[in-house]
């Protein structure tokens, strides 16, 4: 738990707020490869943070649109 809230701080310092953070951290910690979410500024966040977030964030209707 105490590496996930190390985590989630470096998470925070992208501009992504604490409650945000603590989510991608533990779906990083649980080996997600998608999290999904309709928050349109945090999708945006992490569209410009790619390279520093290691779990890609999704709007639900990309996931309706895959193949």
């Amino acid at each position: 738990m105490e590496s996930v809230a190390i985590r989630a701080a470096q998470i925070e310092r992208l501009a992504i707020t604490s409650y945000d953070a603590l989510h991608i951290a533990t779906a990083e910690a649980a080996g997600c490869e998608f999290l999904v979410t309709t928050d349109d500024r945090l999708l945006k966040k992490s569209q410009r943070h790619q390279s520093e977030i290691m779990v890609t964030l999704l709007n639900p209707i990309d996931i309706v649109s895959l193949p």
